[in-house]
């Protein structure tokens, strides 16, 4: 069954634990408001290069607000 979580980011750390549930198959959204603008920054950066180099996908989904999606999801926007 798919999963999506919820990921309130926190700090950088975080950044394992994400591409640790993409790799199990999840599809994560990644909520970067409580960080400061550099660190969301580099923690995007770091995600999304993890996520990228399993050949998964790394989406904006808003603001502050990221996907990243397994290899074998589909993501569209509407």
């Amino acid at each position: 069954m798919p999963e999506l979580v919820v990921l309130d980011a926190r700090c950088i750390g975080d950044g394992p634990t994400l591409i640790r549930a993409v790799r199990r198959g999840a599809t994560v959204l990644l909520d970067t408001r409580a960080l400061d603008p550099a660190r969301a920054q580099q923690l995007v950066d770091y995600c999304a290069g993890g996520v990228v180099a399993m050949d998964g996908q790394a989406h904006r989904a808003g603001d502050n607000a990221f996907l990243f999606a397994p290899a074998l999801a589909r993501v569209t926007a509407a």
